[in-house]
């Protein structure tokens, strides 16, 4: 016991008076490593120009952009019966079109929760996992979903984008 004071005590004397305005390294760096939901919050959609790409578990593609003037639009790039490794799923048809504010504040609500979700852990790219490329003025970064409730989440989130003839 009296070894446990004594350290105490060295410690107490070596870190030395703290004013309440000074914060101590071990308390900014703790401050700096925000949970990935505080990180997320404190985001939202980026500045345009802005793209997010999306490769479903079959290979679908969906990409979602703004550029510029005109807004924000989705791309549905579906996988051809050639493409697929059956030689005989098709993912339907091409589609294209407008994005609202209130489907683009979704999807990127999405796409920052996923990407939080899996933060720091690495999944391999494999059929039925979810591939996301996000372009913004931060840079462009990507990520890898697993099948799940999120990944599942996020196909419900994207199914109107492949239109009657991709479900």
């Amino acid at each position: 016991m009296q070894i446990f004071a004594i350290f105490l005590l060295a410690a107490l004397v070596a870190c030395g008076p703290q004013r309440a305005d000074e914060q101590s390294p071990r308390a900014a760096m703790r401050a700096d490593e925000q949970s990935p939901g505080a990180v997320m919050e404190a985001m939202s959609t980026p500045a345009i120009p802005w793209s997010v790409v999306f490769h479903d578990g079959s290979g679908n593609g969906f990409t979602f952009e703004a550029r510029g003037e005109g807004g924000a639009r989705f791309d549905y790039d579906p996988v051809k019966p050639e493409e697929s490794s059956s030689g005989v799923y098709s993912g339907g048809e091409p589609l294209q079109g407008p994005l609202s504010a209130q489907q683009v504040e979704e999807l990127w609500r999405r796409v920052l929760a996923l990407e939080a979700e899996v933060a720091g852990g690495e999944v391999q790219r494999m059929k039925g996992t979810g591939a996301f490329r996000i372009k913004a003025s931060g840079g462009e970064r990507g990520f890898v979903v697993d099948r799940g409730e999120g990944l599942s989440g996020f196909l419900t989130f994207v199914e109107p984008f492949r239109g009657a003839s991709g479900r």
